[in-house]
């Protein structure tokens, strides 16, 4: 069943980067646009966690200092990719994202956790990083400030994943269910994209015009779907799926199936590079199931 959950998150993961995807071809890949999205996922997320979990939902302080903390995390990696992306590009900026959000989680489970080390693993994890900057087109960086900023998304992101598997182990604090913590997640992420957004406006930025019509509404609203549910699904499976084997398999899975909607419902065809990425992708993730 846990792996099962990590199948579903990894499905609905690749759909909430579609329906992002359409959003950003609605209403423009500003920084404004950025946090409004996150704003509006996080509010029908709070809706639709609080019906999934039957109307109510458990609160402990260390629950809600860890989805807080998890929140923090996820902001200040989103803030500093505005300012990486204005000297480098998109790709590169992916390629230490997903890597950071895989093999620091993998050490950790080394390190702190007592997990087995296997020598099949952790080929998948280097066949899987592989695979990761193959799938991009990687330029070279030579500016020490952007070089520093990268790895620290790298560390960022690599802390997102482990604060979830943490709180998912723990049991000596009273934590929450998995469902109650995505709630307090998308709460604390409204609460930042509130106070952050009146700062974006005033900074005199020339701003785009964002329409939200019916049918970005309805994007919106998919995302949020995809994505909230998502991350509860991984929650799930952290609770019995060690992170050695849980997070390779989410960052494998997404790549994989990411590439095949975005070929199939937005006819972004591969090329040579990323279809041998996606073959070794395939091939290092077959290692840890």
């Amino acid at each position: 069943m846990p792996y099962l959950f990590i199948l579903l998150a990894d499905v609905l993961l690749a759909g909430s980067f579609i329906y992002q995807k359409k959003y950003q071809q609605n209403c423009g890949e500003s920084i404004r646009a950025g946090i409004l999205f996150n704003l509006l996922t996080g509010v029908f997320g709070c809706v639709i966690l609080f019906i999934m979990n039957g109307f109510k939902v458990e609160t402990t302080a260390f629950s809600v200092f860890m989805a807080t903390l998890q929140t923090v995390l996820v902001v200040a990696y989103t803030m500093i990719s505005f300012r990486i992306l204005k000297t480098s590009n998109l790709s590169l900026y992916t390629l230490f994202l997903m890597t950071g959000g895989m093999i620091l989680p993998y050490i950790f489970g080394l390190a702190f956790l007592g997990e087995p080390f296997s020598i099949a693993k952790t080929i998948g994890l280097v066949l899987i990083t592989v695979a990761i900057v193959l799938s991009n087109k990687v330029i070279k960086v030579n500016i020490k400030e952007q070089i520093f900023l990268l790895i620290l998304v790298f560390i960022i992101n690599g802390m997102t994943s482990i604060v979830s598997k943490v709180h998912q182990i723990d049991i000596s604090h009273n934590p929450i269910d998995s469902n109650s913590f995505a709630f307090w997640v998308c709460v604390t992420k409204v609460i930042i994209c509130l106070a952050i957004y009146p700062f974006i406006k005033s900074t005199g930025e020339k701003s785009e015009k964002i329409s939200l019509k019916l049918p970005v509404m309805i994007i919106i609203i998919l995302a949020s779907v995809c994505s909230n549910v998502s991350y509860l699904f991984q929650l799930m499976g952290a609770k019995d799926v060690p992170a050695t084997i849980l997070y390779p398999l989410v960052t494998g899975g997404s790549i994989i199936l990411t590439t095949l909607c975005g070929a199939t419902f937005l006819k972004e065809k591969p090329d040579k590079r990323q279809i041998v990425g996606i073959i070794i992708c395939f091939i290092g993730t077959c290692l840890f199931v």
